[in-house]
Parts: structure tokens; sequence; C-alpha cells
């Protein structure tokens, strides 16, 4: 039988979701209150009259340099043209003006590359693809699973889906693409800034890049179905099935120990471990009709990874590469570039799903 389910996601801490596009120089300004206002290019180029237009053209025979490109859109934008406001961080505001007014540090272009989460092309709103939350239960489910047979080593996955499409239990498991329920959701462009767990370790400037961030308070809506259609054949049916008790006890074997284990690190790291709290306020429901999750960007090695398989690799400048259960860094979402201290930060990809049954 299939039963199905309401879903409802509450996101705790930002979230990327890589959409495979980015931002360029063609497609925003900064203003003077650290928004960056992106725009359709075509709607831009609309806009301008022929002296304008000239000009621009000009300065697409030298493309090599590409200050003059954010000149010209800061000079010659207008916010009659339709526009988004987005939320920046103010480093990097402060490296844009820069860029205006000269002065050179590093590749520009890279430097700007601001990648965009995934988002509906109609309205532009950003939205949690079903495949990244199916993918999430899939290893939570196969983790219990694991650890139940006490499965060890490599191939662990293979033994427990049964090596093939027709047998594997999750085939049978929808989930829809989730899509924001009444607000539109807040995103912002934050850096993503690397540092060591421990606490007398310095961040890594060398890891830091600026992402578009869904942000806190943002919630979703989509569909969930799990079990196998009624008269399915015997024969095809896998041995081993997957129950929507099931997955709730799993989540719970999953991320108790991981959870308690992250809000040491955090706390030790003087970052904020404030989503444990935002979780506990879900304690009535929580395991039975709903569950944390982590999805996207910088979910960190532990929670990608099936318990009892988990090799993560760890290197060091010089050093051969060593394996470990547990990564020796930690992903937060910064509002300056070269931060250098912690606090206050956030982790990435903390969610609640809520699972409310409809037949």
């Amino acid at each position: 039988m299939i039963e199905r389910y309401k879903i409802r996601l509450h996101v705790l801490t930002p979230i990327h979701i890589g959409s495979g596009d980015a931002y360029d120089p063609t497609q925003f300004v900064f203003d003077t209150d650290g928004q960056m206002l992106v725009f359709n290019t075509a709607d831009f180029l609309a806009a301008l009259n022929d002296k304008q237009l000239e000009e621009f053209s000009r300065i697409c025979q030298n493309m090599h340099d590409i200050v003059p490109v954010f000149r010209f859109f800061k000079a010659n934008f207008s916010k009659a043209i339709k526009h988004r406001a987005i939320k920046a961080s103010p480093d990097l505001l402060a490296r844009y003006e820069d860029v205006l007014k000269g002065v050179k540090s590093g590749n520009i272009t890279n430097q700007f590359e601001l990648k965009r989460t995934i988002y509906n092309e109609c309205n532009a709103a950003p939205y949690i693809p079903g495949s990244s939350l199916k993918g999430c239960l899939k290893n939570i489910w196969m983790s219990s699973v694991a650890t139940q047979l006490k499965l060890q080593g490599p191939n662990i996955e293979e033994k427990i889906l049964g090596g093939s499409f027709n047998k594997d239990p999750f085939r049978f498991v929808k989930v829809s693409d989730l899509h924001a329920h009444e607000v539109k959701p807040e995103v912002e462009i934050r850096y993503a800034v690397s540092r060591s767990r421990k606490p007398d370790k310095a961040f890594k400037d060398n890891l830091t890049v600026p992402l578009e961030l869904i942000m806190p308070g943002a919630v979703f809506e989509g569909q969930f179905s799990v079990g196998e259609p009624d008269k399915f054949p015997e024969s095809e049916a896998s041995s081993r099935k997957v129950h929507f008790d099931a997955l709730m006890k799993s989540a719970k074997m999953f991320y108790l120990n991981k959870i308690s284990r992250l809000q040491e690190i955090l706390r030790s790291v003087e970052a904020s471990s404030s989503f444990v709290s935002k979780i506990g306020e879900f304690k009535e429901k929580l395991f039975r009709t709903c569950i944390p999750v982590k999805l996207g960007l910088h979910t960190g090695a532990e929670f990608i990874t099936i318990d009892g398989s988990r090799r993560i690799k760890i290197s060091a400048p010089g050093k051969p590469p060593k394996f470990g259960e547990e990564a020796t860094t930690i992903w937060l979402a910064s509002r300056q570039k070269k931060p250098d201290t912690a606090k206050g930060m956030q982790p990435f990809g903390w969610a609640v799903v809520e699972f409310e049954k409809t037949t």
C-alpha cells in the first residue's frame, strides 16, 4: 500500500543547493545599502540610448579588462529597470567599490562569480529539489540498515540496494520538488568560509567563496509518498521494504549523536548552534511525524556518507593523505570574507521536515 503525505520543510540554517548558474557582472550592481540589485541584461540594454549602446559596444571589444564593465553598468543602471534586491555581505560591497575605483587585487572575475542557488525560472524564486531531499532520506535509511546488519567496509550500498534499480526498495519513495509556502523565501549573499575544528586554529583564507543562500525562516511545501503499489508482484518485491516508521527511526539513529557532536564542535569554535534549539521546538513530533535533515552544499562528509563505510580523506600540505571518521574542518556561513572569529556564524544545510498524512 502506498502512503501519501504533505510535507513542509522549515529552513533553520543557510542552505545552498547549486543551480549550475552564477550571477555575472552584466546582471547586477550594488547600491550603497549593501544590496545586490539583480536584473535581466536584456532589460538593461533596452533602457539604453544610442550613445550608451555605442559606449557599451566599445567596452565589449576589450573583454580582457572587466573593470570597465562594472563601471558601465553601475553608471547606467536605473532603479526603473525591473530588478530584485538581494542582501549581500558588506565585504563584497567593499570589494565592488574598490573595483570601481580601479583597485585591483587578484582575479576580479573569480571574486564576483556569485554562485546561484537553484531557482524557478518563471519567478526566480528558490526551491528545494525533491531529489536533494530524497537523497538525504535514502542515506539516512541505508545507514540504519547498515547498522542493524552490522555491515562494514566498501560496497555497503550495493549490499543494501541489491545492485540494480529493480531491487532498490527506495525506488518507491517519491518526493516532489518543494516550493515556497505563502512568503517568497529570503536569500542573501554570504561567504562560505572553512576553518579547523580545533579552537586554536585559524580560518583558511584560500577557501572562501561567495554563495547565494536560502536563509533561515523560509518554508517550503511538497508531496511525499512511500510504500509499494497494491498487487505488486511478490517476485519483483524487495526483501527489504521501506516504511514511514522505519524512516523516522532511521533519522533518529542517524542524527542524534551527530547533532550532539556538531553542537560540541560549534561551541568550541564559538559558532552558533542555535539550530539545535530550533529542532527542539518540534519535540512533540520529533521522529514521529517530523525529522531534522541536512541538505545542499557544505553539508559535511559525516552527513552524506553511510554509517559503517565512512572514510573521509584528510589532506595536509607535504603529507600523505589520511582517512578518518570525521573531517578536520567545518564550513560556516560568514558575512565577512576573512573573519577573525566564528562567533555568530552558522553551519550550512539544516532544516526540519514535517509529514502530514493525506490518505
